[in-house]
């Protein structure tokens, strides 16, 4: 005989604030513990940031700077 699962009633809740992006451990219900390829640009839902893309070609390079998840060149 298969056992008889008796699940939860489904709810429905409003969020009434946002906190952001919270990367330290114990991240709210109001918050995100991790976000990737986000935007807020469509305030107020989130969506999918648009592909990375080229301004201009460099043709000389006079330095770069470097930061966590890439770089950036000065010219």
């Amino acid at each position: 005989m298969l056992p008889f699962l008796t699940g939860s009633k489904a709810k429905r809740e409003m969020q009434r604030e946002f906190r952001g992006l919270n990367r330290r451990p114990g991240a709210a219900e109001n918050e995100f513990a991790a976000m990737e390829n986000m935007t807020g640009a469509g305030y107020p839902l989130l969506a999918s940031r648009s592909p990375r893309g080229r301004v201009r070609k460099l043709t000389k390079i006079n330095g770069r700077i470097s930061f966590m998840r890439g770089h950036a060149t000065v010219r």
